[in-house]
């Protein structure tokens, strides 16, 4: 499972904007603390899905330390996701192939 952080954002008195430093231009509004993680779940998962029928490489996750450098105003989370499929798959493979050499 890779963890990447999300950068919570207080915009106004009911709006919140999350940022993802691993995925630069890719954010989100939300108007209530309870849509903030669904609806930053559902953006990771939709960045990465798209990366992998592109076939661009997941990156690997900035620390934490810092992505919060200079980020004065903002609240880490941390956004949890499932390898893909796909790469589970592919790790296998050559697992198998590996062992059978």
């Amino acid at each position: 499972m890779h963890s990447y952080t999300a950068l919570l954002h207080q915009v106004s008195n009911r709006h919140y904007r999350v940022t993802f430093p691993d995925f630069i231009g890719i954010a989100g509004t939300a108007i209530s603390l309870e849509l903030v993680r669904p609806m930053a779940e559902a953006i990771l998962a939709n960045q990465l899905e798209e990366m992998r029928a592109n076939g661009v490489p997941l990156p690997d996750p900035i620390p934490l330390h810092d992505a919060m450098a200079d980020q004065f105003d903002a609240v880490a989370l941390l956004i949890q996701v499932e390898p893909l499929l796909d790469t589970c798959f592919h790790t296998h493979i050559e697992e198998s192939q590996q062992a059978a050499a």
